[in-house]
């Protein structure tokens, strides 16, 4: 009996396929044959055979996969005659082929090992190599052929496993011109008719060039053309999705995805429309990924920095992956399939990428684990996986089919969505039932509650945003006083609220919206001016705290056309002199000092409140209990009548001007110190007083931190009759910035090392890309603290540290980072700060050095120029893609410009060597030259 014999008796008797394994190892033993490259053929024929009877037999597949796992049959003899065997015209079918196609490629990607050795046996000839190559090219050129299955699909199988062999692919300097010319032809055919994907296509390109140059008999050309061909083959062996720039870099799309989340509230954050768009385009570009490469690169670098954070910013990363990352993934495809020059399969890329990423065991246990802390006793969220699934299910990005292939979870949804609740509820979608469950008829207890319900499920959070937005624009213009104080204290008391809106919408336009209202609000027709001021003043105090909490000081606010000035919040604290006040304030200081700090007054009166600006009352309140201060100190009023004067701004009619009052008491204070004994007995009676708002103590907290963190040792000496309770009021204003334990509060030594922030920050996102992690570096903070100069020579001083150890493409991705990210419009332009500043000045340090100091020097300086202009020339045309504004946000100068200006100074510099160097290699390399043509043209004058 032979194998063939016994492969055809277990399959018609029902054996299963481990039973057949064992039975061929014993006949094989029994029969004293060794486990030789032709017995493996013969048991792979034996099956493929009956294959040919019985096309698309799951049994015989399962035979076929059972023979690999158990080495009875090695993965190259199974490619070489499942290859062979697929011209026999019984097998062929697009499902048939695409279910041994699909057999190969698992058993490859499952070894983790590389191609050669694994789809190829080590020592085979580039000739042999290339005969399985021929056959492999055949089975793609024939899957164009084949009625298309439903199921399967053979092209991108076959194109796998093409792409897999040919990577294989040594040393074609050996190969007979004959075999290289049928293989550059087939290659061609395939590259000219059929619609590859990125990654195939580059692979086969680079395969075609190494081919032609055989074909053309130049022998050093084409071991020149091989060594692009390894360089390829090496990177792409790790796995299918890899990319010759770099197979796991997460530096690049960690810094972007940490910048578009941490200034979510700014311009070119999560929430500025169309801004990440932009944002992703120019990284496309500029990284030359292909699509799959692309996503999988901002996909595992999403959950990387998930994986990483801790706290209350879990939530707020899987609100981004799973609410705003599929929005953005949506945006960005129907923006990229209007340019013609990148003509891909998007869907499928990002299918591919998906199955890589969310199979990556270790990294999606580690976000399923943070996940569990905010699940704590009721589980609420999905797993990591099944959240970004959902997100993209609902956004139409992928279907619930390819994701039930991918985690069987999604499709067990016992946790109740906000869908499915509003169809319940007689909403047909969900919008309206938003709208309606936030109106002032709920209580906002009960909407705190829906807030809650929306946090727990990120698919409705873009919706959610939305309906926050035209809720408020609709108020600006209603002038609903009592409504839009709702909806601002929902805002207020449920933080999670408003970073939700924050990753999706501009915030900027929201605080537009408040500051309108209370610019255009007027209590003079109001039947009940001291309740209109009140929910007034909830409205104050949302505009103070959301440009507080979203760093946002822009002296103006815009929404479409139109714009509102914030100068009347930003001002607050300002105490001013008499003769500095208008006419119309003169007349309102008066009524309300005697209002408030006389002791013959009756009270706050309604026609005041109906006469005096909200605007201008807020200005006053500093200077009000400031004046009030120095009366009691010359002692024209008594201690009683100005507590009790005080007391009116802690009741609800006048408690949201308590911001401008506290930072200006913490002001005096810091100029006085101790000879200021009533101004600190008043700051005390506000902040603690039950009756002072929470936002009080957060807008103040760090203000109050570190003002009374360095007044707390002097106190301990000062006079026993000074009753400032230091403790107290540190610890209220710890908690309000969120310390929660005394040893996490910042002490006066580790406040005097804020001049070390910025390198701090560099070393920081230095070491972390260092160890395989996403990288964070807050640039906008940085040059709070540093000038912008400056700051690029600590950065310099580092990365050139780093390229010495071999760094340097991290290096590169950093400096492009900080050189080409979008700041906030206040922000000065570091690319042309560093071509015209501080280039010339490291180009003079150079040239001061020994020889290798300057060869690494100028080669870090080379890539730093390269990289960062090409950046900002894909920017400029992402900025053109998206529609969005004409000049660069680089400081307004296009990158063509800079460019010339580079290289006029460089070329004025010719005594330096460094400036030489440089020059040499901007000029010599023809990526740059291409983009930059008009830098030769300088160069030559």
């Amino acid at each position: 009996m032979s194998i063939a014999d016994l492969t055809r008796n277990c399959f018609q008797s029902g054996v299963s396929a481990p039973r057949w394994v064992k039975l061929c190892q014993l006949y094989v033993s029994k029969n004293g044959i060794e486990s030789t490259p032709d017995v493996e053929h013969q048991i792979s024929n034996s099956v493929l055979i009956l294959y040919r009877s019985y096309p698309g037999e799951p049994d015989l597949v399962e035979y076929f996969r059972q023979a690999l796992q158990e080495s009875l049959v090695s993965l190259p003899v199974f490619v070489s005659t499942f290859l062979q065997a697929a011209f026999s015209p019984e097998i062929r079918t697009s499902a048939s082929l695409d279910m041994l196609c699909r057999v190969a490629l698992d058993a490859h990607y499952s070894s983790n090992a590389p191609p050669v050795g694994s789809v190829v046996p080590v020592g085979a000839t580039s000739a042999a190599i290339m005969a399985t190559v021929k056959d492999a090219l055949s089975l793609l050129r024939s899957a164009s052929t084949l009625p298309p299955s439903h199921f399967h699909q053979l092209s991108t199988s076959a194109s796998e496993l093409a792409t897999l062999l040919i990577s294989c692919i040594t040393d074609l300097s050996q190969v007979p011109v004959a075999q290289a010319m049928v293989h550059l032809s087939e290659v061609n055919y395939l590259l000219q008719t059929l619609p590859l994907s990125n990654t195939a296509r580059q692979i086969f390109q680079t395969y075609s060039l190494s081919l032609d140059m055989v074909a053309g008999a130049d022998v050093k050309a084409a071991h020149e053309a091989q060594m692009m061909q390894n360089i390829n083959a090496s990177t792409y062996g790790k796995g299918e999705f890899s990319d010759a720039t770099s197979n796991s870099d997460i530096v690049s799309f960690g810094l972007l995805l940490h910048h578009l989340v941490h200034n979510r509230g700014a311009k070119y954050g999560s929430g500025s429309g169309g801004d990440p768009v932009v944002l992703l385009l120019e990284t496309l570009r500029w990284s030359s990924w292909t699509p799959a490469v692309f996503y999988t690169q901002l996909i595992s670098s999403a959950f990387t920095c998930l994986s990483q954070t801790s706290g209350n910013k879990i939530w707020l990363w899987v609100s981004f992956i799973a609410g705003r990352l599929p929005s953005m993934i949506s945006q960005f495809e129907a923006t990229i399939k209007s340019d013609s020059l990148v003509n891909a399969d998007w869907r499928s890329a990002l299918q591919t990428a998906l199955s890589n990423v969310l199979r990556r065991s270790e990294l999606m246990a580690q976000c399923d684990h943070l996940i569990q802390q905010l699940n704590l006793e009721t589980p609420v969220l999905r797993s990591a996986s099944g959240e970004l699934l959902a997100g993209l299910i609902n956004r139409s990005v992928i279907d619930s089919s390819f994701a039930v292939g991918i985690d069987v979870r999604t499709a067990e949804d016992s946790i109740p969505r906000l869908k499915t609740e509003a169809r319940d509820a007689g909403h047909p979608e969900l919008q309206p039932y938003i709208t309606f469950k936030i109106s002032l008829d709920a209580s906002i207890e009960e909407v705190k509650l829906l807030a809650s319900r929306v946090w727990l499920d990120p698919t409705s959070h873009e919706t959610f945003a939305r309906v926050i937005m035209e809720q408020a624009a609709k108020l600006t213009t209603t002038l609903d006083v009592e409504s839009m104080s709702h909806l601002c204290k929902l805002l207020l008391q449920h933080e999670t609220a408003l970073d939700i809106i924050s990753l999706h919408e501009p915030i900027s336009s929201l605080v537009y919206h408040a500051l309108k209202f209370i610019e255009t609000y007027d209590c003079e027709t109001v039947g009940d001016p001291q309740t209109a001021v009140g929910h007034l003043g909830d409205v104050v105090l949302f505009a103070q705290y959301t440009m507080e909490k979203y760093h946002l000081d822009m002296d103006t606010f815009a929404h479409g056309a139109n714009a509102v000035s914030s100068q009347f919040i930003k001002t607050v604290r300002n105490i001013y002199g008499l003769d500095e006040l208008t006419r119309e304030e003169m007349v309102a200081f008066n009524s309300w000092f005697k209002t408030l700090f006389d002791s013959t007054s009756e009270g706050i009166e309604d026609s005041i409140l109906r006469s005096t600006n909200p605007k201008i009352l807020l200005r006053l309140a500093a200077t009000l209990v400031s004046h009030a201060i120095i009366a009691r100190m010359a002692s024209k009023i008594d201690n009683d009548t100005l507590h009790n004067g005080v007391s009116f701004f802690l009741s609800p009619l006048l408690n949201w001007t308590l911001v401008g009052v506290v930072k200006s008491l913490l002001r005096e204070i810091k100029t006085k110190g101790f000879n200021a004994p009533v101004h600190f007995d008043i700051l005390q009676t506000i902040l603690l007083s039950p009756s002072c708002p929470p936002t009080v103590h957060c807008l103040c907290g760090a203000q109050i931190l570190t003002q009374i963190t360095l007044l707390n040792v002097r106190v301990q000496t000062a006079s026993s009759e000074f009753k400032f309770d230091v403790r107290a009021v540190r610890q209220l204003a710890a908690r309000a910035v969120g310390y929660r334990e005394p040893a996490t509060m910042p002490t006066p030594k580790q406040q005097g090392l804020w001049p070390n922030q910025p390198r701090n920050a560099i070393l920081m996102a230095i070491g972390t890309a260092r160890g395989g992690k996403a990288p964070h570096l807050d640039v906008k903070h940085c040059l709070d603290v540093t000038p912008p100069a400056k700051f690029l020579q600590l950065l310099w001083s580092e990365l050139v540290v780093a390229a010495g150890l071999g760094e340097m493409d991290m290096c590169r991705r950093i400096a492009t980072y900080v050189l080409t990210m979008p700041q906030p419009p206040q922000t000065p332009p570091l690319l042309p700060t560093f071509l015209y500043i501080v280039l010339p000045s490291l180009i003079v340090a150079i040239d001061s050095q020994n020889v290798g100091e300057q060869t690494l020097g100028t080669e870090l300086l080379f890539n730093i120029v390269t990289s960062s202009l090409t950046a900002a020339l894909h920017l400029e045309w992402a900025l053109r893609a998206v529609g969005g504004e004409p000049l660069s946000p680089l400081g307004g100068q296009p990158s063509t410009i800079m460019a010339r200006r580079l290289g006029v100074n460089l070329r004025m510099k010719k005594n330096s060597r460094t400036s030489r160097s440089l020059l040499h290699k901007l000029t010599s390399s023809q990526p740059f030259m291409a983009n930059f043509p008009h830098f030769m043209s300088e160069i030559n004058i």
